[in-house]
């Protein structure tokens, strides 16, 4: 059984694993977690209640903050540059040698595990694109919604479309969060020829709005000079159907972003 462990509320810590697989501890849910050390605590615990038979698959760039804290067998990867994968960017290659170097532990032979991985198309919102990756516009969806996953996400992008203007629409995910990362998110968005930014997509949770989109946006356009304060889905998708080709669109965000693509691709497909 394979689960991916949650780390907000600390619910991964009710998971009893055999292998727990970590590619990175960066500090996030700012709701619960008062600052980065009460956030990497939790993994403390997690490391800690493991049994010495037990294995831990971590990315080498965590080598110092994981010997001291566990006695099961520690297994270390980083990014295996002979993985030939469909998927784009730098950050999957990583997870793809993460996972495999779990099917090592495992006993899975290496050609089997290596060609299931090569062939591994992608998951609904994770670069998921929406039209042909050879369209005029090129429109793409991604659950990105912390500041590294946009870098890693808008880096992909660029790199494989080097010579296209790059529109990237993100809807914050949670008052919170946007204010406690606010400028690390104003450093995000470099690849980026243009940014959008829809209104923040709040959570039930939440009681106070800490900060706006408007103002939000304002912080942004500080350091990218090329920031709209598109506000909603509607003025977004409007806005998004003027821009002239080769380009490409990516939506980013956890909230419902993605209609962007979802609207812009029904638009393109019924002409």
């Amino acid at each position: 059984m394979i689960a991916e462990g949650d780390e907000y509320q600390a619910k991964i810590l009710s998971l009893r694993p055999y292998i727990v697989l970590l590619t990175n501890i960066e500090y996030d849910h700012p709701d619960f977690y008062k600052d980065e050390e009460a956030y990497r605590e939790v993994f403390s615990i997690l490391l800690r209640s493991l049994p010495e038979s037990a294995y831990v698959v971590a990315h080498k760039a965590l080598e110092s903050f994981i010997e001291k804290e566990t006695s099961a067998h520690v297994v270390y990867f980083q990014d295996d540059p002979t993985l030939e994968l469909e998927l784009w960017g730098v950050h999957n290659r990583v997870n793809a040698s993460g996972a495999l170097a779990v099917a090592r532990v495992l006993g899975v032979q290496e050609d089997v595990a290596r060609k299931a991985l090569e062939h591994f198309r992608g998951t609904k919102r994770r670069m998921e694109l929406y039209t042909s990756k050879d369209a005029p516009v090129v429109v793409v969806d991604d659950y990105a919604h912390h500041p590294t996953e946009i870098r890693a996400t808008l880096s992909a992008l660029r790199a494989e479309y080097p010579d296209r203007h790059i529109v990237a629409v993100f809807q914050p995910h949670t008052y919170s969060r946007t204010q406690a990362l606010a400028d690390d998110f104003t450093q995000a968005f470099q690849d980026a020829d243009e940014v959008l930014l829809l209104d923040i997509y709040g959570s039930a949770r939440e009681t106070e709005k800490l900060i706006s989109g408007e103002q939000f946006a304002a912080r942004v356009a500080l350091v990218h000079a090329h920031t709209r304060y598109a506000q909603s889905i509607q003025s977004t998708v409007t806005y998004c159907r003027a821009i002239v080709s080769p380009a490409v669109i990516v939506a980013l965000g956890a909230g419902n972003v993605w209609e962007v693509a979802r609207d812009l691709t029904i638009q393109s497909e019924a002409h």
